[in-house]
């Protein structure tokens, strides 16, 4: 059995990385590291010089030697920032080409998800504020596209190209449930493993500490401005680091006010029913 997981970001992908995936007891699993080698080409390359051969090649020295394997690789979903997404139907149709036969996809509710992806910016070096980074107005400069994160349109893609039987999506709100666990090993037709569900993995900093590191970064070296007037050794992460480690400022206050949340509520009710039809899922409460 061939799996790929496809993400999307700031869905627990860490923690299935690190704590889920390599639990399986017959599976060979490869990580977003060592994807990176089979996929970049997939992802990133135009269908003018993708080398199919070369690609299935790599791929192919990998099953020969494990009759079950899974890779989990974020950037399958589409390359958000900036960008809509480029090569996402690419993408799956390569992924059933090269001979990837099942394929997982988490996802979570657009309030949080949006927020996480957010303050991930902030930590990798970002200065805009959230209504700058994320907009729904067609006229304004997209820095994050919010229409990445419509799972009906990609539940729809991958249903389609490898057949609904073939993709499975969960969601990151039932992950402290056991029942989580047992539908991945079901349709990975794998033994039930044990993890435990109640780590923190890869956590944010709070409100008032990533609203401090936002004008932080305005002076800092960082993976937005690689190069700095002063030194390189003042980075974004020296000062994340010295923030978490603060015992106040710890409050959960969110970024996603009131009058966002309608419109995030708004753009994506809609679709979010759509997906629940066709996948078969009771989608938390926590979902517009």
């Amino acid at each position: 059995m061939r799996v790929v997981h496809i993400g999307f970001p700031k869905t627990a992908t860490t923690f299935l990385q690190t704590r889920v995936f390599p639990a399986l007891r017959d599976f060979r699993y490869f990580d977003a590291r060592e994807s990176e080698r089979f996929f970049a080409s997939v992802i990133g390359h135009d269908d003018t010089i993708f080398d199919f051969a070369a690609a299935r090649r790599s791929l192919q020295d990998a099953w020969d030697t494990h009759a079950k394997s899974l890779f989990s690789y974020e950037p399958l979903t589409g390359l958000e920032y900036r960008s809509a997404f480029v090569n996402r139907t690419l993408i799956a149709q390569r992924l059933r080409k090269l001979g990837f036969e099942r394929v997982i996809i988490t996802i979570r509710n657009q309030f949080d998800v949006l927020e996480s992806a957010y303050r991930q910016y902030i930590r990798s070096g970002g200065v805009l504020k959230i209504d700058e980074y994320v907009t729904f107005d067609p006229a304004k400069t997209h820095y994050l596209y919010p229409e990445y994160f419509d799972y009906h349109s990609i539940y729809r893609l991958y249903a389609e190209t490898f057949g609904h039987s073939n993709v499975l999506v969960l969601q990151y709100e039932r992950l402290r449930d056991s029942a989580f666990l047992a539908e991945l090993c079901d349709f990975l037709q794998t033994a039930a493993i044990r993890v435990a569900l109640d780590d923190t993995v890869n956590a944010s900093l709070s409100y008032r500490k990533t609203a401090l590191l936002r004008i932080i970064n305005y002076y800092t070296c960082n993976a937005y401005r690689p190069s700095h007037p002063i030194s390189r050794r003042i980075t974004t992460s020296f000062f994340e680091h010295r923030l978490a480690a603060l015992p106040f400022w710890n409050g959960r206050r969110s970024f996603v006010e009131p009058a966002m949340r309608s419109t995030i509520a708004s753009f994506y009710g809609e679709s979010n029913a759509k997906l629940a039809a066709a996948a078969g899922l009771v989608l938390s409460p926590a979902y517009p």
